[in-house]
């Protein structure tokens, strides 16, 4: 359903230039050995939290060097591959990632949508470059954006939604809110009254991002 939701045209038509694939180069030099490394280190974190497996934290930081290793080494092994068919990457790869990536800024901004946005702006420049590079007409571009920016939308709504009902464990807030007066259910009306205001701006404000990055990055607009 997601995956249909951000279908794209993965036929890549034209050839890039070598700054563009130099700047690629570059991206992938830091995704994904940033990825794996801080992967290993939430996996094996959140064994040793759990009790999932015999291990302690002196082997969290072990095993996150280990995955910048194999990030390494798999951007070594498949450096040309992955250069030539960055705008052809499959969904099943595109959305995992920017999945854990959302989380990853998350953590990052302690909460505030701020790395959510910036994640949903290179989303919708990848998409509008995608686009440009698969020749796509105004009439197919522009649902193509569209979609994009309904997806980083939706996580980055699911998330302020995930945090705000988070909230409502946190003794502090609701001694603030009893001091409005309020009882319990009252306190907790206005919570909720809190939560979908944010939902509904930050995810209007990603939609507009993305929809905004992707129209500019594959010239949606001159083409129409």
């Amino acid at each position: 359903m997601i995956a249909r939701l951000i279908k794209t045209d993965r036929d890549c038509k034209s050839v890039m230039s070598k700054t563009e694939s130099t700047l690629i180069g570059l991206v992938l030099c830091f995704i994904f050995p940033v990825t794996f490394f801080l992967l290993f280190a939430a996996v094996v974190a959140s064994m040793v939290i759990y009790h999932l497996a015999p291990l302690a934290e002196r082997h969290i930081p072990i095993c996150a060097f280990v995955g910048l290793a194999v990030g390494i080494i798999l951007l070594l092994v498949r450096w040309q591959r992955w250069v030539s068919g960055f705008y052809t990457a499959r969904n099943s790869v595109l959305i995992p990632l920017y999945l854990f990536w959302s989380a990853v800024a998350t953590a990052v901004f302690m909460g505030l949508p701020i790395g959510l946005w910036i994640l949903g702006l290179l989303a919708g420049i990848y998409i509008g470059k995608r686009g440009f590079h698969a020749d796509l007409e105004p009439d197919r571009a522009k649902p193509t954006a569209r979609r994009t920016g309904l997806f980083t939308s939706a996580v980055t709504g699911g998330i302020v939604i995930v945090l705000g009902l988070l909230t409502l464990q946190g003794d502090d807030l609701n001694r603030i809110l009893a001091s409005f007066g309020l009882d319990k259910w009252g306190a907790k009306g206005l919570h909720m009254a809190v939560i979908a205001s944010a939902v509904v701006f930050t995810t209007v404000i990603q939609y507009t991002l993305t929809y905004a990055a992707a129209a500019w990055a594959g010239r949606i607009g001159k083409r129409a």
